[in-house]
């Protein structure tokens, strides 16, 4: 009897054991489920966008909104046709709108806003065709190409947006090597010049990180890689103002004595200032060399990365975050009237992320911002 009664007790143990393994094998089979991948939480977040799109928008909100738009990239009002149709549903406000970004004015429109960023247009003294650098960027929005380009290229852009070599190089092997995109065109490097250069690097950090020296994200050199030549305060205890810039701007500005002040790559400039190609100090009729900006044997670097040439400086520039969210701004602001300078809506951050995840594209990124509910239901 006790027999049975021991044999009955171990039968029903091993079957709650089973069971219990059984229940923790399905447990543990459910938490090895996949977690979704980012591409798919994109596409949900871009779901839940275009649900609330519907939600939020009606048939007063886009007839507002496609007219701000048309002012915008058409610098004209909408035709009854096209106010209609966009009215009617979101697919005819995204038609429409798509409509307006691949027409030729808006090419125009970039290009004069472009103008307006670089400071210069409408142009031509010297044989310097002051478009160029617009050019670019125009060339770069209608064309749908990775906006980084801006920073990269190694070839220019002429009025009628055409590829062509450029002026500041007379070998085109050299302008593949340190070509840099807009800040190596003649008459980007021609407006900027100045002495020891600074007048170039501090354009191109406001162009294109949106920001004022000193640079707080690099550390930059050490006082001792400093040359005193431009001020006396290579030290840890002098001067701080002056070196919390200077650690960061006399690394970049070495990069440009490879150019001369007419435009020109030109790495052995006539040492004569008045011949105007040798880059200057302070003291126009003094020539400037390296060596006014870097201390002997140091090198010029960013963010840790020593660095080659401009052009080496300018694709670390392109492809950092600074550079990404500062485009991104630009166009936010452009779609709103605003100042470049202004903060994006906190509503649009998500903005900065999807204008790299597109390519860099320009075209996609203001198709973003114009369909937003921050810029809808704004108008």
């Amino acid at each position: 009897m006790i027999r049975l009664l021991l044999a009955a007790f171990l039968t029903l143990l091993m079957a709650s054991c089973q069971e219990a393994i059984h229940d923790e094998a399905e447990e543990t089979a459910s938490l090895k489920v996949a977690a979704p991948s980012f591409d798919e939480v994109v596409a949900a977040n871009v779901k839940d966008r275009e649900e609330n799109i519907r939600v939020l928008y009606g048939e007063s909100e886009r007839r507002k909104a496609i007219r701000s738009v048309s002012l915008k990239l058409m610098k004209r009002l909408p035709a009854s046709d096209e106010i209609a149709t966009a009215a009617a549903s979101q697919e005819g406000y995204d038609s429409v709108l798509d409509s307006y970004l691949n027409s030729e004015t808006f090419a125009s429109v970039i290009l004069e806003y472009s103008k307006n960023m670089f400071e210069m247009g409408d142009q031509v003294a010297d044989g310097v065709n002051y478009n160029e650098p617009a050019n670019l960027a125009a060339y770069l929005a209608v064309n749908d190409l990775d906006f980084r380009e801006i920073l990269k290229a190694d070839y220019c852009v002429n009025d009628d947006l055409e590829k062509i070599e450029c002026s500041s190089f007379s070998d085109s092997a050299d302008a593949q090597e340190y070509a840099a995109g807009a800040i190596t065109t003649q008459a980007f490097l021609k407006k900027w010049e100045s002495a020891f250069n600074f007048r170039r690097v501090s354009k191109a950090f406001q162009l294109f990180a949106c920001k004022e020296y000193p640079d707080v994200k690099d550390s930059g050199l050490s006082a001792e890689m400093i040359s005193e030549s431009v001020k006396e305060f290579a030290c840890s205890d002098c001067s701080p103002a002056c070196i919390s810039c200077h650690r960061s701007m006399n690394a970049r500005a070495s990069l440009f004595y490879t150019f001369d002040r007419k435009g020109q790559f030109n790495p052995n400039p006539d040492m004569d200032p008045e011949a105007g190609e040798v880059t200057v100090r302070d003291v126009a009729t003094e020539a400037s060399t390296v060596d006014d900006l870097l201390a002997e044997g140091a090198e010029p670097m960013y963010k840790g990365v020593v660095l080659k040439n401009i052009r080496d400086y300018a694709q670390h520039l392109a492809d950092g975050k600074d550079f990404r969210d500062c485009v991104a701004q630009r166009m936010i602001n452009f779609a709103f009237g605003k100042d470049s300078t202004e903060r994006a809506p906190a509503s649009l951050a998500n903005v900065r992320e999807s204008f790299g995840r597109n390519g860099y594209n320009v075209r996609s990124v203001l198709r973003e911002v114009f369909r937003s509910p921050a810029y809808v239901l704004a108008q």
